[in-house]
């Protein structure tokens, strides 16, 4: 028999009674008076079926008071269309009245407030007493039956609030709990009075918020949470309840945030992934840490999202295939690490896919095998030559010499101007030092002078005077030089 204690008298439940097949319905109105419902207007207690409905039509409870109490086997169908049956005569209950305490109710019903807390599974014993006058909680048990069990919110039975199964006078099968809006909020399995199973946790809206598996009262196995939009904002797994093993966490975008590795519940190491984003929105860098040092892939793109370059590191250092591309897709390199120094072979290639040298890499140091030009001409081959840069005018910007594969010289090339915009000097730089050749002209863009420097020291090769009149030829001649009086 479902008991209640409450210190009001009446109550008023609106209900929907079934009178048997073939009969129609109509509405009456209930009234409750000591835990007892009465048909409004009458003496008698109540006897007979009710039903509630949704809002379209679609089938809520469906129950019977007999003598204005609760009988039998109860149904409550949730917003989906599935279907709860259960008793509703296992606890004692008791409405909250404004001003109570779960301590206050305790000392009322002479039993203690754990007791509380272990009857009303909503009622949550972290945050305290989250309770408020109205509510319907179960105080002790009314006797030992086995089976399922359906428990409410309010007297009126509307509200449904959990369904429970028994067996021996313990927990065992599917539980399932809703919020006061008609939402599932939690759903988990017992075995013998433990948990054990699957377990699921709900929004407020119905929406998923975390899911996993319990085994003899601990969590076991993978358990993954969720954030409010639904992407996975953590996941890992559980050996006898202590974490143990990766656990990862994802931030509001859905990109991967941290890795965590436990060994019985203790950090042992961390990841980290830092990102940054361009104004339009898409990804810009991809930052791997492990323990503050460079760990794992580490990727960047271009504004467009095309990838720009991605590589692998190892406690702080490059580690393995590098690979860049150019904004259109085009690769651009490629070159392999080992221990921070690149090692093995290199390619590249122009933007218009074009391969552009290939060579190796020994000890951190490049050796080129052949260099081509964005035409497929090649400049390089066998790693001996040299080659020259040139602008759109034709003129030298830098030049590089192999031998065997080494570069031995590596030359920039500078420019001086008369005013007239006449090259005044052409010279050739090493290491910010003038370095091999060097040109000298007049204003009138006639050579003046040709000449080479090496170790700091200049030699002339070829001069001519303003007539085009050559003075010293192969370093060889004579050089006057006379004022204005002759």
């Amino acid at each position: 028999m479902i008991k209640f204690s409450r210190n009001r008298n009446i109550g008023i439940i609106v209900l929907l009674l079934l009178f048997g097949c073939g009969k129609k319905e109509k509405e009456v109105v209930l009234i409750e008076r000591d835990g007892v419902t009465y048909e409004q207007g009458a003496q008698k207690p109540y006897s007979g079926k009710m039903s509630s409905k949704y809002n379209n039509g679609n089938m809520k409870t469906e129950g019977e008071y007999k003598d204005g109490l609760p009988v039998g086997t109860w149904k409550f169908w949730d917003r989906d269309g599935t279907e709860y049956t259960g008793a509703v005569s296992k606890y004692v209950f008791h409405e909250i009245q404004s001003g109570e305490t779960l301590k206050s109710i305790a000392n009322n019903f002479e039993v203690d407030v754990d007791q509380l807390y272990e009857l009303n599974e909503d009622i949550d014993n972290d945050t305290g007493d989250k309770i408020k006058a109205g509510q319907v909680i179960g105080v002790k048990t009314a006797d030992d039956a086995d089976g399922q069990f359906l428990f409410w919110y309010d007297k009126q039975r509307i509200k449904i609030k959990s369904h429970k199964v028994f067996i021996n006078g313990k927990r065992n099968g599917k539980w399932t709990f809703w919020n006061e809006n008609g939402n599932i909020v939690r759903t988990g399995s017992y075995a013998a009075g433990k948990r054990d199973g699957s377990y699921a946790y709900y929004f407020n809206d119905g929406s998923k918020k975390e899911e996993g598996a319990w085994k003899n009262d601990q969590r076991d196995g993978l358990w993954v949470k969720y954030s409010n939009n639904g992407n996975t904002q953590k996941e890992g797994t559980y050996s006898n309840g202590k974490k143990d093993g990766v656990w990862t966490t994802w931030n509001d975008k859905g990109l991967m945030a941290s890795k965590y590795l436990y060994e019985n519940n203790k950090v042992i190491d961390k990841w980290v992934f830092k990102y940054q984003f361009y104004s339009n929105g898409n990804e810009k860098t991809l930052k791997s840490t492990r323990n503050n040092k460079l760990d794992g892939e580490q990727t960047i793109w271009h504004q467009n999202g095309q990838m720009k370059s991605i590589g692998n590191y190892t406690t702080g250092k490059e580690n393995g295939d590098f690979q860049e591309w150019y904004e259109n897709g085009q690769m651009q390199s490629t070159v392999n690490y080992l221990n921070g120094n690149m090692d093995g072979a290199y390619s590249e290639w122009f933007d218009n896919g074009q391969i552009r040298q290939q060579g190796s890499y020994v000890d951190n140091e490049f050796y080129l095998t052949t260099r081509w030009n964005n035409e497929g001409g090649i400049l390089i081959k066998d790693g001996n030559g040299k080659w020259v840069g040139k602008n759109a005018e034709g003129r030298k910007l830098w030049a590089k010499e192999y031998q065997d594969g080494r570069l031995i010289s590596d030359w920039e090339y500078k420019y001086e101007y008369f005013d007239n915009g006449q090259i005044k000097k052409e010279s050739s730089f090493q290491g910010g030092q003038e370095d091999g050749e060097s040109t000298i002209f007049f204003e009138n863009g006639k050579t003046r002078e040709e000449g080479t420097w090496k170790e700091g020291e200049y030699l002339i090769t070829n001069r001519w005077n303003k007539n085009g009149n050559q003075i010293i030829k192969d370093g060889q001649g004579k050089i006057s030089g006379k004022n204005k009086e002759g």
